[in-house]
């Protein structure tokens, strides 16, 4: 029988100027971090600048595919 409360990961991009949320993704939290970010890059626009101390030396599919 599990035991504690659900647990949930939740990854968000957001705007630095205007604390916009961009777009966010959440799940299980059994579900590596980095699989979320990757789910963000569709929302990643031109000149868009990512900052994350987590992901710093992770290669992560950044193009926007469209």
């Amino acid at each position: 029988m599990p035991q504690g409360d659900p647990q949930v990961r939740l990854a968000a991009l957001v705007a630095c100027g205007t604390r916009a949320v961009i777009g966010a993704v959440f799940g299980s939290a059994a579900t590596a971090e980095l699989e979320y970010a990757g789910r963000l890059a569709g929302d990643l626009r031109a000149g868009t600048l990512l900052g994350d101390r987590n992901f710093a030396a992770v290669d992560l599919p950044l193009r926007p595919e469209h």
